[in-house]
């Protein structure tokens, strides 16, 4: 008895089937392709799966161009209400989120330009500055500012915030990160403890640089 694999047809003999050649007038040529050599694969790896007529290997052949034009981003989970993204995904933003941002990015906006100074605004207002550093004894410290006020954690924990003024925190610790990376300096711990909120104001500012990585 043969092998049954040796009966399978030729890539170019199935591109040149007339169905075929209409798929590659509506997509990729390439792709088209690429989906004819998985189908015959796929007949060659099981053959008791492989066609046993034209119709068969068009649908065979539609089933795996119709893989390869799916969106390879696609919803997944509920994450409504996580704010940053993860690699699990990420989280979809409030309509209310979405509004504010494109209020802001339809026009001109005072990005990075500090409106009271006149002047180019700086991202470093919303990092705690570093004082010192050394080692005492064996122990390792680092001195920092002290930043008079709540921390993100301590604000939340009182109930929901309004989806703008969380926007506007996030737009500084963001902005704060953003400094900071430039500077080549990797902080490794942010979470809401390590948010510091002026007393007069929603001045974000990153403090505990004590697990921050150099370069």
């Amino acid at each position: 008895m043969g092998d049954a694999r040796r009966a399978l047809p030729a890539v170019g003999t199935l591109l040149a089937m007339p169905d075929v050649q209409t798929m590659a007038e509506h997509s990729p040529r390439a792709l088209v392709t690429d989906a004819i050599r998985a189908a015959v694969d796929r007949a060659r790896a099981d053959p008791t799966a492989a066609p046993e007529d034209d119709g068969g290997w068009l649908r065979m052949i539609r089933e795996e161009l119709a893989r390869r034009e799916q969106a390879s981003l696609r919803p997944v989970f509920n994450a409504t209400g996580v704010i940053l993204h993860t690699n699990l995904g990420r989280a979809p933003l409030a309509r209310a989120a979405i509004d504010a941002i494109a209020r802001t990015a339809a026009g001109a906006s005072n990005l990075e330009y500090d409106l009271d100074e006149g002047q180019r605004g700086s991202r470093y207002p919303h990092c705690a500055s570093v004082l010192d550093v050394g080692m005492h004894g064996e122990r390792p410290f680092v001195v920092m500012e002290l930043v008079r006020g709540q921390t993100l954690k301590a604000l939340i924990a009182n109930g929901p915030i309004s989806i703008p003024r969380a926007v506007e925190i996030m737009r500084q610790v963001l902005a704060g990160l953003a400094h900071i990376h430039e500077r080549g300096v990797i902080h490794r711990d942010i979470k809401p403890a390590n948010i510091a909120l002026a007393d007069h104001a929603d001045h974000a500012k990153i403090l505990d640089f004590g697990l921050a990585r150099i370069g």
